[in-house]
């Protein structure tokens, strides 16, 4: 996307959701001020909203953090896109099978290896666990200004490409061209709840 504009800068911004001083914290703050500037692309990874998705589960965060988070983030969002700010919530799905192929590659793979982490080894054990505090985040966070978009990630490649395809249209650029970009409407959905109960978005 930065090709599209030289004058343009992405940031990825990551936050440490383990650490002690972080179970309290309101999780929007922790990523650093949040600076709206023209020309610069900010990529969260973990998002915020991942102490509704996988924090509260884990207890990396009290009941009351989360509480407080799931009643204020959409308040919070609303405001950076009424700065003229532009705010895209993504989620990327994948179903347990996938995910388990994945996490062994990441144990068997040398050039996987750095991928590990801790929490792995509790991915497949919990699975039901995360799959209900993914269906309560988007249940609880989904609103009209901030929807969720939602990646169905089986295919990594397809799904990567339609990812940015998608950020492609949605985002403002010079000499945009919104016929040359075509997305897979079975792989990038806007949110609906039927598709946590149709099996589009993963159980």
């Amino acid at each position: 996307m930065a090709e599209k504009n030289r004058k343009d800068e992405i940031q990825a911004v990551t936050v440490d959701v383990g650490k002690q001083e972080n179970r309290e914290a309101l999780h929007v703050l922790r990523v650093g001020p949040i600076k709206l500037q023209k020309h610069v692309i900010r990529l969260f990874n973990p998002s915020w909203n991942n102490r509704a998705g996988v924090e509260g589960g884990m207890g990396f965060c009290t009941d009351k953090a989360y509480e407080g988070f799931v009643e204020t983030v959409p308040g919070c969002e609303h405001l950076i896109v009424r700065s003229e700010g532009e705010l895209l919530n993504c989620y990327l799905d994948i179903r347990q099978g996938e995910q388990r192929s994945r996490l062994t590659g990441r144990r068997t793979d040398p050039l996987k290896q750095g991928k590990v982490i801790p929490i792995d080894s509790q991915a497949l054990n919990r699975w039901d666990d995360y799959s209900f505090a993914r269906n309560e985040m988007f249940a609880r966070t989904q609103n009209p200004v901030t929807s969720w978009i939602v990646v169905r990630a089986e295919n990594k490649r397809l799904a990567r490409l339609n990812l940015v395809r998608d950020l492609l249209l949605r985002l403002r650029y010079d000499d945009k061209d919104e016929s040359a970009v075509r997305i897979n409407p079975d792989i990038v959905l806007q949110y609906r709840e039927a598709y946590v109960q149709n099996g589009m978005i993963a159980p």
